[in-house]
């Protein structure tokens, strides 16, 4: 590949600079992939941005990584990422043969490629949906397999939050696989390992270590995660400062550095996600041609194939059981092909006849309620 051997000069000057500062900054103990006799896809599960860093440590030998377009939507930036590491472009939303294509490409030319298979850090702390594609792209590629299981990342930074905090991260090869182990599984075989390997259930895990994970401004920004009050069911009302967090309604509550909630009904983030995700879903069901979610000051693009952002229309976003609308511009929600959030909020779709779109907001929302509807009623997994 033109441009291989700069980028393995970065990545290997990088990792010898990062490692130790960031295994120590972190408090983590991250175990390191054995050499490979051939390339292979490495999969990790995703739990925070710091993942990243992680996988270049836990890594000795040199690997190109699938990333989000949208890290490339500041010309100079995406020039300078490109030219220095030239990650496998992705794009959020969107079900992309392109990435797919260049990463067999890739891998044939004899190089490894670091895959996240979720696509996304989870807002609740549990491994995100993986589906059968990637066990297709790994069995296609003829490469050989690598498992690695990160633990401790949500805390140290979820995906909701504003800020990092120091506690422990792990992270540990599962299984190394070569081409002729992968050759005799089926498909539907190595999607179950790759799912079993990459499980992880944040809340779980700490319950029984009580691992405190410290940092200054614990619970804000909350409200990306919580958008719904248990106690006046109304959206996107849960506001933090320091380690609490609270609703005009009168309810108050405390994030503690273990990750619990105190003060209110749920004592974790995944049980309020799961509760609130189904009161959503059931009011949308109840009155499908019905508004279920809006947010003011939203501005739609459209992106181009070089994902360069047009302006579509401005106003209000809103979201039925049947449709999705910003302004003057509606989209049945039949004809989305795919809908993601970009980092915590940064809302992209696309439609089935191959527009691809992202949304801007003037103020932080949340656009975890807008993800959760559209997967619960269309029954997708991405």
């Amino acid at each position: 590949m033109r441009g291989a051997a700069r980028h393995f000069f970065v990545y290997r000057l990088l990792r010898t600079l990062l490692a130790w500062p960031i295994e120590r900054f972190l408090r983590a103990n991250i175990a390191r992939i054995p050499e490979l006799p051939w390339p292979a896809l490495i999969l990790p599960n995703h739990t925070t941005d710091v993942d990243i860093p992680v996988m270049g440590i836990a890594c000795r030998e040199p690997m190109y990584y699938m990333a989000a377009e949208q890290l490339f939507q500041s010309p100079w930036l995406g020039a300078m990422i490109q030219y220095l590491v030239a990650p496998i472009v992705k794009r959020k939303g969107a079900s992309d043969a392109k990435a797919a294509r260049e990463t067999l490409r890739r891998i044939r030319a004899g190089y490894n490629v670091c895959v996240f298979p979720e696509g996304n850090t989870a807002f609740d702390g549990v491994t995100g949906p993986i589906t059968s594609a990637i066990a297709h792209l790994i069995q296609a590629s003829g490469a050989g397999l690598v498992t690695y299981r990160i633990q401790g990342g949500y805390f140290t930074w979820p995906r909701w939050g504003h800020s990092l905090r120091r506690g422990k991260m792990t992270g540990t090869p599962v299984h190394v696989l070569s081409p002729q182990d992968l050759a005799v599984m089926t498909p539907e075989e190595l999607t179950d390992l790759i799912r079993q390997d990459l499980r992880v259930d944040a809340y779980a895990a700490n319950r029984a270590e009580q691992v405190a994970y410290q940092g200054k401004r614990l619970a804000e920004d909350i409200g990306n995660a919580l958008y719904l009050c248990p106690n006046c069911e109304q959206v996107g009302t849960i506001t933090g400062t320091g380690s609490a967090f609270a609703c005009g309604c009168g309810l108050q509550g405390t994030y503690q550095p273990t990750g619990m909630l105190t003060g209110v009904p749920f004592d974790t983030i995944k049980a309020w996600t799961d509760w609130q995700r189904d009161v959503l879903v059931a009011r949308a069901r109840m009155a499908p041609e019905q508004m279920v979610i809006q947010h003011e000051g939203q501005t739609l693009y459209l992106l181009d194939a070089q994902g360069d952002r047009t302006t579509i229309a401005q106003g209000t976003l809103r979201m039925s059981a049947q449709a999705l609308s910003l302004g003057d511009f509606s989209v049945n929600m039949n004809d989305l092909a795919g809908l993601d959030l970009f980092r915590r909020n940064t809302l992209m779709f696309s439609t089935r006849t191959g527009e691809h779109y992202q949304v801007g907001s003037q103020k932080e929302r949340s656009g975890l309620p807008y993800r959760d509807l559209y997967r619960a009623l269309t029954d997708r997994k991405e």
